[in-house]
């Protein structure tokens, strides 16, 4: 989803927001990368997380917290690599988690 050339085309999405409204029961939010509803009752979650925007050589592009929750309005931030490649993988899950707290305090500013 967050890499360059996904199979994501714009009339899937449109009909996967259609399904989730009409199971509600059930779907509590997406994995996307970006806002796919102003429906408050759901979640988004956001793949593709760095501390710095960058792509790499998988054609994945990462994206910042700050930009994820702050400009975007999304949830929540799903970060893969940028701990379990660490070097101190618990320190980059705490740098992580400051960061979205932060970007998320800004927003409610």
């Amino acid at each position: 989803m967050s890499s360059a050339g996904n199979m994501c085309t714009e009339a899937y999405t449109n009909e996967t927001v259609e399904l989730a409204k009409k199971h509600k029961d059930f779907v509590i939010g997406f994995i996307s990368t970006s806002k796919l509803t102003k429906d408050e009752g759901f979640i988004h979650c956001t793949p593709g997380v760095n501390l710095t925007v960058a792509d790499d050589s998988l054609g994945q592009q990462y994206k910042t917290p700050d930009h994820i929750i702050g400009s975007l309005h999304n949830d929540m931030i799903i970060v893969g690599r940028g701990i379990i490649e660490a070097e101190d993988p618990l320190g980059s899950a705490q740098q992580y988690r400051k960061a979205g707290w932060a970007a998320l305090k800004k927003r409610q500013t």
